[in-house]
């Protein structure tokens, strides 16, 4: 039953960070190599397919190189969506991630000048400052993760 968990898991891990539609019915590769999950996916591939927007589910023992994947991991399975026309818009997606990197940087950037700022460390009360800390924390952890987004869409175009 883990099995099956993961796989959806990590199905819908992968829709939500490519913003691929939960309704939208895609194929899904996964690469095992024990017979026993192969097994477990071929008697359970309709539960997988209903709960995950499966259109179809292929066993493979390696993926091929010359298509363009989605890949994740769902417990000690390898899976890939691949990108397919309509489903996931590459240009589309870098655009959006240039946009929320420019933003977030800009962000950044005006937090660390009110930090450098000494009036501003002077006068403003203790908790603010934190508050401005924990805040430039977390954009530069989102920045990260854009970036990296950024690399991985690029790589697929």
């Amino acid at each position: 039953m883990k099995f099956l968990q993961d796989a959806i898991i990590g199905v819908r891990t992968i829709r939500a960070e490519n913003r691929i539609p939960p309704k939208q019915n895609i194929e899904l590769w996964v690469k095992v190599e024990k017979d026993e999950e192969k097994k477990i996916i071929l008697e359970n591939q309709t539960y997988i397919r209903t709960l995950a927007s499966i259109r179809k589910i292929e066993i493979l023992d390696r993926f091929p190189d010359e298509k363009k994947l989605l890949k994740g991991v769902a417990g000690s399975w390898e899976i890939a969506i691949p990108i397919e026309e309509g489903v996931f818009d590459l240009q589309q997606e870098k655009q959006r991630l240039e946009k929320g990197l420019s933003k977030v940087t800009q962000d950044i950037e005006r937090i660390e000048k009110r930090l450098q700022n000494t009036d501003f460390l002077k006068r403003a009360p203790r908790d603010v400052v934190q508050e401005k800390k924990g805040r430039l924390q977390e954009l530069q952890a989102k920045k990260t993760k854009l970036e990296e987004s950024l690399e991985h869409v690029l790589s697929l175009i």
